[in-house]
């Protein structure tokens, strides 16, 4: 007897179980199966009007969450119940704090994940509870936003490098971490060379423009149309928000020559629970087959979202990629965004000056004293320092008449 077969026959037997009984008016019963944190729930006729839409096949609904970022959970709530499985998808939108690309924070033991990137999925402590169902669901463009009179890029690495492009930060912003793993993809298929990116990468960090962690992508697209700011946004940010913005037409996306990397959207199924219940692996190949049938395809495209192939979007609006960029090797990019963590968070820093008497001599290279050289270089050396980081001074020994053995 095959799956769908087994459901039907179960479903048939609690008809049976049940006739007679008498439904409580508004009544709703909720028995969890298994442990496995999925609800049986039995609607009545009044509540079967509710969304999403229960077939009238369906006297029972099994529910099943999804944890995904805010783009896929609107699709999602809109899928159709199949009449065969009756299961309803509870999504939770990933919560949007500076740790929400890299860790799940929901109870992730029991419902299927759909990050919007799959480099992000063998760095979480979630790697061992996972496997991949589907590679990609949708796909999603990094689009560097621009008034109509700004110059065209040739590659990520540029626009990483020109600090008057607002990005956010790699870590926990889609859009940058597309952008970002473009710039790895020129390097590895030689379009720039790793030093180019590197340079790139330390002139973001240093200047303190190394990531709007606090701004969303409203907040970068409103600079883009009021000041006339570049900035990297995903394209489905950009096409949200040019569809309602009365100066929507005042800016342009464009991807740089090189092409792209883009978001993918893996399916991802807990493991251990796929396991010991068939209704998690039912569920997350439901979501792969309505995705990939020609209505899928609609539901993205009217979402802003492209197709797994990453083909351009029918909106005119929509960016044009020569080329779509992979990564080959993922350790350059994980030693990338070690390093990048590291710049990017806060330093204290303490410079000692030596304020001895022997300081006030005359350095014969400088043409000044040696403390005046000593003092003129800490000022060029703070001017590299970014605002998040605090400095500290200290003078040792006592100097100028201190009354301390330093400062």
């Amino acid at each position: 007897m095959n799956v769908q077969s087994t459901r039907r026959a179960r479903r048939d037997a609690e008809r049976t179980r049940r006739s007679g009984r008498t439904a409580v008016a508004g009544g709703l019963a909720i028995l969890l199966l298994g442990g496995m944190g999925l609800g049986f729930v039995v609607f009545d006729t009044a509540q079967q009007s509710t969304s999403p839409t229960v077939p009238v096949e369906c006297d029972s609904t099994q529910r099943v969450p999804v944890v995904t970022d805010q783009s896929m959970a609107q699709i999602l709530r809109d899928k159709p119940v199949d009449p065969e499985s009756c299961i309803v998808l509870d999504t939770t939108e990933q919560s949007e704090n500076p740790d929400s690309h890299t860790e799940p924070h929901q109870d992730m033991s029991a419902g299927l994940w759909i990050p919007s990137s799959s480099a992000l999925f063998p760095t979480t402590s979630e790697t061992n509870r996972f496997t991949v169902h589907t590679e990609s669901l949708a796909t999603s463009s990094p689009v560097v936003v621009a008034p109509e009179h700004t110059r065209d890029f040739t590659t990520w690495t540029d626009v990483i490098a020109d600090n008057s492009v607002v990005m956010g930060n790699p870590l926990n912003d889609s859009a940058a971490h597309a952008a970002t793993r473009s710039a790895v993809a020129e390097v590895q298929n030689n379009t720039v060379s790793k030093q180019q990116l590197n340079r790139a990468m330390i002139a973001r960090t240093v200047s303190g423009e190394s990531g709007h962690s606090t701004s969303n992508e409203i907040d970068l697209l409103e600079a883009s149309v009021s000041q006339s700011r570049n900035v990297v946004v995903s394209e489905k940010g950009f096409l949200d928000f040019v569809e309602t913005h009365p100066q929507g037409d005042q800016v342009r996306a464009l991807v740089p020559d090189s092409g792209a990397w883009l978001l993918d959207y893996p399916l991802l199924v807990p493991s251990e629970a796929a396991r010991r219940n068939e209704t998690i692996a039912q569920a997350a190949q439901e979501i792969a087959t309505y995705l990939g049938s020609e209505r899928g395809r609609e539901v993205l495209s009217e979402h802003h979202l492209r197709g797994v192939d990453g083909r351009r979007l029918p909106d005119a609006r929509s960016a044009a990629s020569s080329h779509r960029l992979q990564v080959e090797d993922e350790v350059p990019w994980q030693r990338l965004m070690t390093t990048w963590s590291r710049q990017t968070s806060p330093h204290n820093a303490l410079y000692v000056l030596d304020a001895s008497e022997s300081m006030g001599r005359e350095n014969p290279d400088a043409d000044r004293s040696y403390w005046r050289t000593a003092v003129d270089s800490t000022v060029i050396r703070t001017r590299f320092i970014p605002t998040r980081d605090s400095v500290g001074l200290w003078t040792s020994p006592a100097a100028d008449g201190a009354d301390k053995p330093y400062q």
